[in-house]
């Protein structure tokens, strides 16, 4: 009996970790960082075949920043630790994404990141400063908007409408 109870409480404790595991990582969003980017720049660049913006002017927050850093999930812990300091962990198959003002972190997410081709409103950075698994831009960069669309499947809005590549000038 006893043998019996025991077997019942394993299988509702990894039933009900699966269920967390699933409603945590198919309800995960693009981020707010990656949803107002991608509102900002619809709203100034629409109507336009090409659009310049300036990275601080596509996220307001309510602290100044003067720099972003986008850590791909393959970063690690070591790496993301040496540019942006103790306090940023990373999580498994996300993005990273850091707002610093001088050596502070005053703003971290983790979003998720198209495997094959982008999610919706996944906005990708191109700037001097970048690794394999990293890219920093500065608040004042002058971006130039490459605007793509998503091929994803119709049936699920999260790899569906647009992603934006930011190219530093």
């Amino acid at each position: 009996m006893k043998r019996n109870i025991f077997f019942w409480m394993a299988v509702t404790l990894v039933v009900s970790a699966a269920v967390v595991t699933a409603v945590v990582w198919f309800g995960q969003g693009p981020g707010r960082f990656n949803t107002d980017v991608a509102k900002h720049i619809h709203k100034l660049c629409a109507g336009r075949s090409s659009c310049q913006v300036h990275l601080r002017d596509l996220f307001s927050y309510s602290e100044p920043w003067d720099r972003v850093y986008i850590f791909e999930p393959s970063a690690s812990q070591e790496l993301i630790t040496s540019k942006v300091g103790d306090g940023v962990a990373t999580a498994d198959l996300l993005r990273t994404i850091v707002l610093m003002k001088g050596s502070y972190v005053i703003y971290q997410e983790h979003a998720p990141r198209g495997v094959e081709s982008p999610l919706a409103n996944q906005i990708n950075l191109d700037c001097p400063d970048k690794g394999s698994d990293w890219v920093m831009c500065q608040a004042d960069a002058l971006l130039y908007v490459q605007e793509s669309i998503t091929n994803g499947d119709p049936a699920t809005d999260r790899t569906r409408g647009h992603s934006y590549k930011l190219k530093s000038q």
